[in-house]
């Protein structure tokens, strides 16, 4: 059985939060609700939800700053509600890592497919972390990987380091060979190539 999707919704607009609320329960959705940005804070560190709903404009918080916190301290992904259509305001939210922005007012079966939209790229995204940590790890632990990473890019024949990184990857596991040892030996034979070109040069 899958897991209900927790939200914390939280709007100072009392009528359009019972509706939403409302409508997100009967959808199956598990909700917190919360009319002003201090009660959203605190419902959203204790209940640690899937994902938050915020209005941006709220009494005691703003959506921005509670958003920020969450975020920070549990890395709970976040959309805005707001009654603003400003460009200033949606730049604002985007700078601050907001997966949706929706203009009130809003009713529950356009809210649904952008929650269930931004859990999914929030997942993608942690992925995509996770994959440049390991990639870091890597490249710190090992400085062989590193100089071969910087010779495939450097010779054109990938596009990036993440790039770079996937082909010393896959070559391994189709040789089932360890990457570093894959690295080492890309390094040892452009360094010996080097060297005769040099001493060609020389000549």
């Amino acid at each position: 059985m899958q897991e209900r999707i927790s939200v914390l919704l939280a709007d100072d607009d009392r009528l359009g939060l019972v509706a939403l609320r409302n409508g997100l329960q009967d959808a199956g959705f598990e909700v917190h609700t919360a009319e002003n940005g201090t009660d959203a804070l605190t419902l959203g560190l204790k209940h640690g939800p899937d994902i938050a709903v915020l209005d941006v404009k709220m009494p005691s918080l703003d959506g921005l700053e509670v958003a920020k916190r969450l975020f920070s301290e549990k890395q709970i992904p976040f959309i805005f509600l707001t009654a603003y259509s400003e460009e200033a305001l949606v730049q604002q939210a985007t700078r601050n890592g907001a997966l949706g922005y929706i203009v009130k007012p809003v009713e529950t079966d356009q809210l649904i497919p952008i929650i269930k939209t931004s859990l999914e790229r929030a997942r993608d995204l942690e992925k995509l972390k996770q994959s440049q940590a390991h990639l870091n790890i890597a490249l710190n632990a090992n400085r062989e990987i590193s100089e071969a990473i910087g010779i495939l890019v450097g010779r054109g024949h990938a596009g990036n380091k993440d790039e770079a990184f996937e082909k010393l990857r896959r070559y391994s596991r189709k040789r089932e060979m360890k990457i570093k040892d894959v690295a080492g030996d890309l390094v040892r034979q452009v360094s010996e190539v080097n060297k005769l070109l040099q001493q060609i040069t020389d000549a």
